[in-house]
């Protein structure tokens, strides 16, 4: 008896330890999202890591191989370099992984891969990977759309307050140093003023016209990243009596970006 009960405690502690299902994606806003829908059925590999910037990292060969025991890979799908550059190699070490575009039906702006960072575009892409984790995982399909469902009440309670707090902020500007936001500016009628187009840092003459744009529009705040040097924010900001505030457009919570991203607005 002794024996057949430590058979059966070991059978139902196998049982309840369910081996997660392995899947990748580039980077950390992605991997907040896949969380929110697979939950603990899910474990997210990410290919960019936190602080890394995904214009120019370059993984290590550990990390192609780490990432490409995955079963599937959620893709931005927005022509990021990095990410067409590693997915070909990262397929060439699995050939039967699937992979899911996650940018399937967003309006894309050109040049623009910051998809993310849009409530309205984040229910889309959150909508691509359920269906994708759900043809991976028929048997946890309930599972994944009861936590979709959860998440996407969170979004519209979000965007139900950005359309309140930001109604009288219609067609107002606002600065950027890295323009990470034209999906969210467009989604609220407002304009993002970048300080760096493309690698480049600004001239001084591209500094001075911002500080002349920011002092006729009345603009008090510069929007900098933790990935990029804030001292030509600070130049800008302090010549318009202004200052800098840091949002993360790589964070991992992207409610939480977008919800900083509110209230700094809404100043």
């Amino acid at each position: 008896m002794k024996k057949f009960g430590f058979v059966f405690l070991l059978f139902s502690a196998m049982s309840f330890c369910e081996v997660k299902i392995n899947v990748g994606t580039t980077i950390l806003p992605y991997a907040g999202i896949i969380e929110n829908i697979g939950k603990d059925k899910i474990n997210v590999v990410v290919l960019v890591p936190p602080g890394a910037e995904p214009h120019t990292y370059e993984p290590k060969p550990s990390q192609l191989k780490e990432i490409s025991k995955s079963v599937a890979y959620f893709k931005v799908g927005t022509q990021i370099e990095f990410e067409n550059l590693y997915l070909g190699k990262i397929l060439k070490l699995n050939r039967n992984m699937k992979v899911y575009d996650t940018s399937k039906g967003i309006d894309l702006i050109k040049n623009d891969p910051h998809i993310w960072n849009s409530l309205r575009n984040i229910k889309i892409i959150s909508l691509n990977i359920l269906n994708g984790l759900c043809e991976i995982d028929k048997k946890n399909e309930k599972f994944y759309k009861e936590n979709y469902d959860m998440y996407m009440r969170k979004i519209e309670k979000l965007d139900n307050e950005i359309l309140h707090d930001l109604r009288d902020k219609a067609e107002k500007q606002f600065i950027v140093f890295h323009p990470a936001f034209g999906y969210f500016a467009r989604d609220y009628g407002f304009t993002q003023i970048p300080v760096q187009l493309g690698e480049s840092e600004p001239g001084p003459k591209d500094i001075k016209n911002l500080i002349k744009f920011a002092r006729e529009k009345n603009i008090k705040v510069v929007i900098t990243e933790p990935q990029f040097n804030p001292r030509t924010a600070k130049v800008i900001a302090k010549a318009i009596d202004g200052k800098v505030v840091s949002i993360d457009p790589l964070s991992k919570d992207v409610i939480e970006t977008i919800k900083k991203l509110k209230e700094v607005l809404s100043e």
